[in-house]
């Protein structure tokens, strides 16, 4: 039965890890998208609320990881926010999410 709890508890917490690795890409992705939008305030400061709450969750599960005596995987943290630069510079040569040519009359999403 030790096992099973042993191999549960690596379990969680590798799905910790990565939970905490995605939050990783997604504060890099924000982060370059939101230094794209002066001309549109609006969204800006939306994008800056969720990079707030991005930085929340990495705390939280900073404290989770902390309370079971780990913490998060500096490797796929690394390997994320790479992966979320990269994917932020390939949309670079595109035009701003909120050109005038992209927005259509669908209603907006609340982030």
């Amino acid at each position: 039965m030790a096992t099973d709890s042993n191999a549960l508890r690596k379990i969680f917490v590798t799905g910790l890890r990565n939970a905490h690795a995605m939050e990783a890409q997604a504060n890099e992705l924000l982060e370059r998208q939101i230094e794209r939008l002066d001309d549109y305030p609006e969204l800006k400061t939306r994008l800056k609320s969720h990079l707030e709450e991005t930085h929340r969750q990495q705390e939280r599960l900073d404290r989770i990881l902390g309370g079971l005596g780990e913490s998060a995987s500096t490797i796929k943290d690394t390997a994320m926010s790479l992966f979320g630069n990269l994917a932020a510079a390939g949309h670079m040569p595109a035009p701003s999410p909120a050109s005038p040519s992209r927005i259509t009359k669908q209603p907006p999403i609340n982030l």
